[in-house]
């Protein structure tokens, strides 16, 4: 079954299927849709956006679409910068209360085509299941508030540094935000509007307070190349370090570890390398 949800929002219900509007709670248990959303559950759903590997609706839109999409957008963004104007706040309100009707029904049933499109045409990636969790836990975690106070930082505010941070902090929602698909690396980046917690200079820190006791945060410098190197056989390891691309990476990172993080590292290669 195909269907949107028709907003994002915890305190907004519905979905759109079958050229029809649904306000209910209690979504479809199984089906495809674009994107992921926190009210669809623990349910079984195929998320074409995953197949597409993050791509935008914009970028996999077939060609015979591709006129009517772009329409579309120019009418969406018309649309967003009118409640900008009116001080309209989209947390606040409802996605589906705010767009003229037949403007909705346009919307989301383009986005039905083209999750159709994709999930007919782009086979199934095999990290499909991994990557659904990761999208399901990320969207958990934007919906979390940040407990911001800046009273910690205030005496840094007056540096050109300080001014600009203040300034993002005021423009920006204090919730982590994170792109599943916002690097070639496969680290996370932020969303646009997304709280700066992956910039943002140490000497800042302090203005997140934790919500309940304590805030934890681990620095694994080379993790993924320790990971790496455990799944590997005993066989392939020389294999491994005859890369020289290899080699220089490990010593250049190597330069900025501490002494601590070096027999740390160290202690795991002879471990491996034993067994």
């Amino acid at each position: 079954m195909l269907f949107q949800v028709l907003d994002a929002n915890r305190d907004c219900v519905g979905y759109f299927a079958r050229n029809k509007i649904n306000s209910t709670t209690e979504l479809p248990p199984q089906g495809s849709t674009w994107e992921y959303s926190a009210h669809l559950g623990s349910g079984k759903y195929e998320i074409a956006r995953i197949y597409a590997n993050g791509a935008t609706i914009t970028d996999v839109c077939p060609e015979h679409m591709k006129a009517d999409w772009e329409k579309i957008k120019e009418t969406l963004k018309s649309c967003l910068k009118a409640f900008n104007t009116a001080n309209l706040s989209l947390k606040d309100n409802c996605f589906y209360d705010v767009l003229p009707e037949y403007f909705l029904y346009q919307y989301l049933e383009a986005k039905n085509q083209v999750t159709k499109h994709v999930l007919e045409n782009i086979e199934k990636p095999e990290n499909y299941d991994h990557m659904f969790n990761l999208v399901r836990m990320l969207g958990d975690i934007s919906s979390r508030h940040l407990n911001v106070d800046i009273q910690p930082i205030k005496h840094l505010l007056s540096s050109v540094k300080g001014i600009n941070f203040h300034k993002t902090l005021r423009s920006s929602n204090w919730v982590c935000d994170y792109n599943p698909w916002g690097t070639v690396t496969g680290r996370l980046s932020t969303k646009p509007n997304s709280f700066p917690i992956l910039t943002m200079g140490k000497e800042f820190r302090p203005c997140i307070k934790p919500t309940n006791d304590w805030l934890f945060e681990l620095d694994l410098m080379l993790l993924n190349f320790v990971f790496f190197w455990l799944s590997q056989e005993k066989s392939s390891l020389k294999t491994i370090f005859t890369t020289s691309t290899l080699k220089e990476s490990l010593i250049i990172r190597s330069l900025v570890m501490k002494p601590k993080q070096k027999r740390l590292l160290g202690f795991i290669l002879r471990v491996k390398t034993q067994s």
